[in-house]
């Protein structure tokens, strides 16, 4: 047998729906709805004349079917609704009987939440003679703004003389854009709400309600932040962490003031003349970051990365800002505000028991090394060493890749420092003190950097406990002094062979400083954000790359699998093809562990797909800890 879904038919009835003091139409009777379908999942639009003293009234509904877990929902309501796209701050929506005049009373609330649209009450349409539509932010249990200055919907209606035609207009939103919402206290700014008017299916009404901007984080650890305008030539904080929870009125999704990861608020901008906006964040134990300029009416998404100084690192906290404008995403003509997404491109975890510490380099790291002197900047200390490698050069001759020859065990790593975001509890950190010598053994120039020579650190406090000197080496060293021939010569001549050896004839001296500094954790992962190049611009070197790749495949296909046909191209050498295939915008990522050296690099390409494995000594001396157990 088949099994037939019920025809509905319904008769609407307004008594005691509306506040009393609002001035109505005397509605006798309404024809009944009849045969509305239960079958078909969707919705369907209807027109329904009701009776009148002296006419008819002819008001649109829209019969909604939903089948939600099994069962099916019945849904009858009026075409017009109010719509919150947002996720933030919640509205009221009340209705007056005339424009300007009159009480405004409450129909309902939209908490933008679980809550995201309203419905206008099917007696609004077929009882008011004239009618408009408010809204005002919702703040319990003080109310600190008054109803929207101008309504967003407007009721208009024509008449063949029997039969009245209502429908919603919104004049003041095609030239205004939104509406202002004063503010009842001093201390309390008001707020300009963007809306957009759309008519969907014949019948049909939507009022999207808009903030000036949607802050998102998408960072692994809870960010506070702060949005000011220029006002008179000076910077006003209208909205910030601090300011929402001195007033609680505002709250995320998570019902807090601090955004964690996932959660997003609405910024509202205080008047429709604000065209650009000023914001500034922070992670709990860092400083503000840098200010970002934000870009109400721009069409085209930017991509920012900002710093927030680390008190107790030498690398700050670096992560990425986009903003990008609604009308792109939301495909609309008008612009509407922007979107401002906090993220970082790679997030770290360690699934192993062993306390790794993350580094990166520090053209990828973003570090600032402060103010170093003019006596040993980095342009002359570049200079001097360029000089002492050209003599090394020109001495011992070039390999095929030209550099020097070698014949010594490990290579200097890249300058990397370390991440400011760990999972540990502790990292070290380590400067070195360089000291050059004239004939007479007399110091002449003394600066701080990396093992990297040219790397300049700022000088730390050693007169504090926290620093001490490492003194491993073999022999045991003298204060932990080391010492080579040529710093910037060959392997064997230089300190890059890493065996920690003093001779006092040599004109170059250096000593390690480390200490133990207490990590910043983010809920237990790690991220990390390069300031070297954005995204986009790693996506077209990594495409570069591949790109030589596939010359080297048609060569193949040639039958002249010759690799050396492929750098010699017309007007490219060696080393320009080389260059472009190193720099093909990957990420670099170290660890060690405790205070041993840095692993090799895992390589994460553009694309975000890879795997690998990489080697971490435990030992910071690997040379030294080899001889000293030989």
């Amino acid at each position: 047998r088949i099994r037939q879904f019920p025809m509905i038919d319904v008769e609407l009835d307004f008594k005691d729906q509306f506040n009393q003091d609002l001035e109505i139409d005397d509605v006798s009777s309404s024809e009944t709805i009849a045969r509305l379908p239960t079958d078909r999942v969707g919705s369907t639009w209807h027109q329904v004349r009701i009776r009148k003293r002296d006419s008819f009234q002819v008001v649109s509904l829209q019969w909604t079917v939903e089948l939600l877990e099994n069962r099916r929902y019945l849904t009858l309501n009026s075409s017009t609704k109010i719509s919150l796209p947002g996720c933030g701050m919640g509205i009221d929506v009340g209705v007056s009987n005339s424009s300007g005049s009159g009480e405004i009373q409450l129909i309902g609330s939209i908490d933008g939440h679980s809550k995201k649209e309203l419905f206008l009450p099917i007696w609004v349409d077929a009882c008011l003679a004239e009618a408009c539509v408010y809204i005002r932010p919702i703040s319990r249990p003080v109310l600190r703004h008054n109803w929207s200055t101008s309504p967003i919907l407007t009721m208009e209606g024509k008449s063949d003389g029997m039969e009245n035609y209502r429908h919603w207009k919104c004049p003041d939103l095609k030239l205004l854009q939104g509406v202002s919402c004063t503010s009842k206290e001093s201390d309390c700014p008001s707020l300009w709400m963007p809306c957009t008017f759309s008519d969907g299916t014949p019948g049909s009404t939507t009022v999207s309600i808009w903030s000036a901007v949607t802050l998102r984080n998408l960072l692994p650890c809870q960010v506070e932040y702060e949005v000011a305008r220029e006002e008179n030539g000076a910077e006003f904080t209208f909205d910030s962490s601090f300011l929402r929870r001195k007033y609680q009125s505002v709250s995320t999704n998570h019902g807090g003031v601090e955004l964690r990861c996932g959660s997003a608020v609405e910024v509202y901008s205080p008047c429709s003349l604000v065209r650009e906006l000023k914001a500034r964040f922070k992670c709990r134990g860092c400083d503000w970051s840098e200010e970002v300029t934000i870009d109400l009416e721009s069409r085209q998404t930017t991509y920012t990365s900002v710093r927030c100084r680390v008190p107790s690192s030498f690398t700050p906290l670096v992560f990425g800002v986009k903003v990008s404008p609604r009308c792109i995403e939301q495909n609309i003509e008008n612009n509407i505000g922007v979107n401002v997404l906090l993220y970082a491109e790679v997030w770290i975890q360690n699934l192993t028991s062993s306390p790794f510490t993350f580094g990166a380099p520090v053209a990828q790291a973003g570090s600032t090394h402060g103010d170093i002197g003019d006596e040993t900047s980095q342009v002359s200390i570049s200079a001097d060493s360029a000089l002492l490698e050209m003599t090394s050069l020109l001495e011992e001759g070039f390999d095929l890749l030209g550099s020097a020859v070698t014949g010594v065990d490990e290579g200097l790593n890249d300058d990397v420092v370390a991440l400011p975001v760990q999972q540990n509890d502790e990292h070290v950190d380590e400067v070195f003190e360089y000291v050059k010598l004239n004939g007479q053994g007399l110091p002449v120039k003394t600066w701080w950097a990396a093992e990297n020579h040219v790397s300049l650190r700022p000088k730390p406090d050693t007169s504090s406990d926290d620093w001490s000197i490492d003194c491993a080496g073999w022999p045991f060293l003298e204060d932990g002094w080391e010492s080579c021939a040529n710093i910037a010569g060959s392997r064997s001549y230089s300190f890059n062979s890493g065996r920690r050896s003093f001779n006092k004839i040599h004109y170059f001296q250096r000593r390690r400083w480390v200490r133990s500094v207490k990590s910043f954790r983010a809920d237990g992962i790690a991220f990390h954000h390069p300031v070297d190049v954005d995204r986009d611009t790693r996506v077209k070197q990594e495409a570069a790359r591949n790109a030589v790749g596939s010359q080297l495949d048609n060569q193949k296909a040639d039958n002249t699998p010759n690799l050396l046909d492929v750098f010699n191209q017309k007007d490219k050498g060696l080393l320009d093809v080389l260059t472009k295939v190193a720099n093909d915008g990957s990420l670099l990522l170290y660890v060690k562990l405790h205070d041993g050296k840095w692993s090799s690099p895992a390589v994460i390409p553009a694309s975000g797909r890879c795997n690998g494995v990489i080697q971490c000594s435990r030992s910071r001396w690997p040379s030294v800890t080899e001889s000293i157990n030989s």
